[in-house]
């Protein structure tokens, strides 16, 4: 047998491809067109009980002034297939419809035909809720059929009753209902897709569009209320919902639905709720902004909670640390709810964080733990509670001073020195003039091997002193080697290993070192070279010489030179006094 089948329901759509047999039946074959018969969607099966040949067709149209126009045809193509042809819209709105059989011998909603003539007209016979009663006619034999109207189905005992929940059927005809995807409820006698919903809360449908196999719950920060669409929908920033919701509320931390505020500082909000207000944190803590639990209220910087969950500033001389004040100690102090302490003026924090005198300061006696100023005519270069050291014979300072200087008419006789970059595969081979302070800073360069780069920082007289105050880090070993002037060997060595830089002042009496730049392993490096340096007096200050002077305004108070070869007195004080 085989097997056509004609849905009739709005407008004719099938143009857009081939009607392929109806699996279900494998004798059959099935063919899917649509009209209306008086605004009633209706499926028509047409069994074939010969089998078609090549070139077989059915021919529907409607049975009135259009029966020679708009006809819709399917000619069978082998391979149980009915391809349509010249398609057209069936005429909506009509009672009776025309079919063309090739003179087949078919069966119409299970009626058996044995046509002499080419058609058979189809027209309603009459409608109930439940159902629709069709008359056949066939070279005037009549036949009567009853097939179920949208939302019914056709029993066991052959009669039409509303589809079950959770079931829908769209078409007129006898076809079973079609259960709702997912098991998505339905109530009973739903004629549409659209009646298939799940409750609020739950979805068929997720935001990958995927389909799940049943009603399941909208995930966490997902909701699905009984009026939305299918998915479940995102909450907007700062909302929050549990699995399975059908709205979503404020997130803990923030507060006033449907803004959804941010919790202030010293408010908190572990509720989810829409209405309730953000809440104090007890004992005057303070949380972080929009905290979510009062886990998070803890007192503030500088204060620390006692025995009655109170927030307790803590006292001026001590600071906050963890849970606890403690004093500040000798040389610092601190105001009321502190976190750190500072050291009082004239001192400095120093190893490990203690305080101790700055330079030019000293303590004003062992007992005490307050710096002063050093005196007149005293000095103190170096960071430490050490007490300030007079000024040596005919020297003299100021009040809070790191250095003494010769008085004037009295001077050191301290000559600059010169310095030497002596490796000419390095950054060459060149010579800086003399000056009583310089500084060497080379430009990155390639390096493709191990080699050392000299550079000899030297003053005239053994009895100058080098202050090497700064050496960069680089990714090689740099050296400075303090040397003899006149044996010329080293009787020092200061190693500054990689990744390492070189501060504070680095003295070498003898007026003669070398700097070196060590490069131990061969690879491509991108480096450069960087140190400062100054010359200092190492011997008492002297009367100035005969034609010279010292008016306290040279460098380390050097005495000068009268100018164009002209002559002083001894200890002369300024320049006027040479002529």
């Amino acid at each position: 047998m085989w097997c056509l089948t004609i849905i009739v329901q709005c407008l004719l759509c099938v143009a857009s491809g081939e009607i392929h047999s109806n699996t279900e039946n494998t004798t059959g074959i099935s063919l899917v067109t649509s009209s209306v018969i008086q605004n009633i969607p209706v499926r028509f099966v047409l069994e074939f009980l010969e089998t078609p040949m090549l070139g077989d067709s059915v021919r529907i149209r409607p049975n009135d002034s259009q029966f020679l126009l708009n006809p819709s045809v399917f000619y069978y193509s082998g391979q149980n297939r009915w391809s349509p042809m010249n398609i057209n819209p069936l005429h909506n709105n009509t009672n009776v419809y025309s079919i063309y059989t090739n003179n087949k011998i078919v069966k119409l909603f299970g009626i058996e035909h044995a046509y002499s003539s080419p058609y058979i007209l189809m027209s309603v016979l009459e409608q109930e809720v439940s159902q629709l009663c069709i008359q056949l006619r066939d070279n005037n034999v009549e036949y009567t059929t009853c097939i179920c109207s949208a939302g019914f189905t056709k029993s066991s005992s052959n009669v039409c009753v509303a589809c079950a929940a959770g079931t829908y059927k769209v078409l007129t005809g006898n076809m079973a209902c079609t259960i709702c995807p997912g098991n998505s409820p339905s109530p009973t006698g739903s004629n549409s897709f659209a009646n298939c919903s799940c409750p609020a809360g739950t979805s068929i449908y997720f935001p990958n569009s995927t389909k799940a196999k049943s009603c399941t719950p909208c995930a966490a920060n997902f909701y699905r209320s009984a009026t939305d669409s299918e998915l479940c929908q995102a909450c907007e920033a700062r909302h929050f919902a549990q699995p399975g919701s059908s709205s979503c509320s404020c997130k803990p931390g923030f507060q006033g639905f449907p803004a959804c505020d941010v919790c202030g500082i010293g408010y908190f909000s572990n509720m989810l709720d829409n209405t309730l207000d953000c809440l104090q944190c007890p004992g005057g803590k303070i949380p972080v902004m929009n905290s979510a639990s009062i886990v998070n209220c803890a007192c503030p910087p500088g204060s620390t909670e006692n025995s009655g969950n109170v927030c307790t500033p803590c006292p001026p001389a001590t600071y906050q640390v963890g849970a606890v004040c403690i004093s500040c100690g000798g040389q610092s102090n601190a105001p009321q709810g502190s976190t750190q302490c500072s050291c009082n003026k004239g001192s400095i924090r120093g190893t490990g964080g203690i305080c101790t005198c700055d330079k030019e300061y000293s303590l004003i006696s062992p007992n005490t733990e307050i710096c002063q100023p050093c005196p007149l005519n005293s000095y103190k270069p170096l960071i430490g509670n050490t007490p300030c050291s007079p000024c040596k014979i005919n020297q003299w300072s100021t009040a809070q001073t790191a250095q003494c200087h010769c008085r004037p008419g009295f001077g050191t006789h301290a000559q600059p020195a010169v310095v030497k970059a002596s490796s000419q595969f390095c950054w060459g081979q060149y010579e800086l003039p003399a000056a009583m302070s310089g500084t060497i800073d080379e430009a990155p360069r390639w390096f493709y091997d191990t080699r050392t780069c000299f550079y000899e920082v030297r003053a005239p007289s053994a009895h100058t002193t080098i202050d090497f105050m700064y050496i960069a880090a680089n990714v090689y070993t740099q050296l400075i080697y303090g040397m003899d002037q006149t044996t010329n060997k080293a009787v020092s060595t200061t190693t500054i290993n990689p990744g390492s830089n070189f501060i504070g002042t680095g003295l070498f009496p003898t007026g003669y070192l070398i700097v070196a730049h060590k490069r131990q392993v061969i690879d491509e490096a991108w480096i450069g070279f960087y140190f400062q340096w100054k010359v200092l007096p190492s011997f008492p200050c002297n009367l100035c010489n005969q034609n010279m002077y010292q008016n306290n305004t040279g460098l380390y108070s050097q005495c000068h030179a009268c100018p164009d070869q002209k002559t002083s007195p001894p200890g002369s004080t300024s320049p006027l006094q040479c002529s």
